[in-house]
């Protein structure tokens, strides 16, 4: 008896392509905080297109993600992805899966959070080096 290949879900593909756009939306936030100067001004602009972009980013996962599950996103939970960013995410994960799912789920996100934030300010630096050494 031949098992049939495991083909991933059509949600599955787009959660994994959210997931390469955050790791580019990262970099390129990375260039952006390397280029901006350290202002007041330029560290509000640079933080308002971070949560911008996250929310975004976020909200289509979760959309994505309760659509594979057949559930709703209620206005409740836009909002909060829209205020509280990687939390809700956390809290949709706990709210939509068993817990042991649910603490695994959670802990991958926070890994790729960790990493995008650290990939975002490695390449910061390295841009804010290079700018200075030009000026």
């Amino acid at each position: 008896m031949t098992q049939e290949p495991r083909t991933s879900a059509p949600s599955d593909n787009l959660k994994r392509r959210i997931v390469f756009a955050s790791v580019a939306f990262a970099a390129a936030d990375g260039i952006l905080i390397g280029l901006v100067p350290n202002t007041y001004l330029g560290d509000l602009v640079v933080n308002a297109v971070t949560a911008i972009g996250a929310a975004i980013l976020i909200l289509v996962w979760c959309s994505a993600d309760s659509n594979e599950r057949g559930h709703a996103i209620g206005a409740g939970l836009r909002i909060l992805i829209i205020l509280l960013g990687p939390f809700a995410l956390w809290l949709y994960m706990a709210r939509t899966r068993r817990p042991k799912q649910a603490l695994v789920a959670i802990g991958q996100s926070l890994a790729l959070v960790i990493a995008l934030a650290v990939l975002s300010d490695v390449i910061a630096v390295g841009v804010a080096s290079v700018y200075a050494s030009f000026t």
